[in-house]
């Protein structure tokens, strides 16, 4: 039963952004997937977390940073990290459009795969099943 799923989400999990008026490859980590998800407090949160301007300036800076976040405890410590940023209303609403976009896709990709393997086992059972009870 080594048969694998590729999960293939429909969002590029690497997306170009003007950053402090310089093109930067943004990549979407699981690390950053999970840590995403952990901020907005799940997939039921993710789209209105996203309204929440404390969590929009924490998702830009983890996005923007990646494995580079420092840890801060305070939001005046998140402010001045987005201030170095030197990101634009425009392009920081384009990065957060995108780590919607992908979190949800992916999550839907996942979800995806889950039911195609339980629907798979299913059917393996129903035809044990079957071949049980003919003998």
């Amino acid at each position: 039963m080594s048969a694998s799923v590729k999960v293939k989400p429909r969002v590029s999990a690497r997306k170009k952004f003007l950053v402090g008026g310089v093109e930067k490859e943004l990549f979407m980590s699981f690390s950053i997937h999970q840590k995403i998800l952990t901020i907005c407090g799940g997939l039921d949160e993710v789209i209105s977390s996203f309204s929440n301007p404390v969590t929009q300036m924490e998702l830009l800076v983890l996005t923007v940073l990646g494995r580079d976040c420092p840890i801060y405890t305070e939001t005046r410590e998140l402010y001045d990290l987005l201030d170095d940023l030197e990101l634009g209303a425009d392009e920081a609403t384009l990065i957060l459009d995108w780590v919607q976009d992908f979190i949800v896709d992916f999550t839907f990709a996942q979800m995806q795969s889950l039911g195609e393997k339980y629907q798979k086992a299913a059917n393996q059972m129903q035809q044990a099943q079957k071949e049980s009870t003919s003998t």
